[in-house]
């Protein structure tokens, strides 16, 4: 690896990141360098040291496609973002979302990370512009959050929400063998906003329709 990038990165730490690039022949790393560089040029260097698992893609340039397209699916660390995938990956969130209740990809130990990465360049391409707003609505069926912050927050009610559905209440014991110690110290966050007033008025009455404890005393807020 340190050959074919030429010592001009930090392979050590790309490896680090993503270690089935150890696993890479020679000749399959110049070959994708040499594809990427026809679009990029001497930016491919930067563009594969900050996402390193591109190496570990199938990356092709087909007749037509737009060389700032391509680069901005690279710099998310996509393969490619084409108007013929666009329903795959949609499709691919709604199973997402029926399997876990909402479009938090990439919130989730086990997540895949294609999708995850897409939904992030969703995000950015949002604030850019760059999408159109039948793309944008399609999007908001599923539930998708714009801002990450929202996504992550919304994992998390989720999984509060799955725990009122099973025991009936959501009022969680701490000692509960099937509750998370993260979801735990999610909901102390939860309060020690509500108390502070940094609580936004959507994510408050979310959690008390839910029956939300906030009472009590968290030991983050001691």
């Amino acid at each position: 690896l340190d050959w074919a990038l030429g010592g001009a990165v930090d392979t050590a730490f790309m490896v680090a990141r993503e270690p089935g690039l150890l696993r890479l022949d020679r000749d399959r790393v110049i070959r994708t360098l040499v594809t990427m560089s026809s679009v990029c040029g001497g930016d491919v260097l930067r563009l594969v040291e900050r996402e390193p698992s591109l190496l570990l893609q199938d990356i092709t340039v087909e007749s037509g496609d737009s060389a700032e397209r391509l680069v901005r699916a690279w710099q998310a660390g996509i393969a490619s973002d084409r108007d013929s995938e666009w329903e795959a990956r949609v499709e691919a969130l709604g199973a997402y979302v029926g399997r876990h209740g909402d479009a938090s990809v990439g919130f989730r130990d086990g997540d895949d990370p294609g999708l995850a990465k897409w939904a992030r360049k969703l995000r950015a391409d949002r604030v850019d512009g760059v999408m159109d707003a039948g793309q944008v609505e399609a999007l908001e069926r599923l539930g998708f959050q714009w801002d990450g912050g929202d996504a992550e927050w919304e994992r998390w009610f989720t999984e509060l929400r799955e725990y009122r559905r099973r025991h009936g209440t959501a009022v969680v014991q701490p000692l509960g063998l099937d509750v998370s110690p993260v979801l735990m110290h999610w909901m102390s966050i939860q309060r020690v906003a509500n108390r502070t007033g940094e609580l936004s008025p959507g994510r408050l009455e979310k959690l008390q329709d839910l029956g939300f404890d906030f009472s009590g005393v968290d030991p983050i807020h001691a």
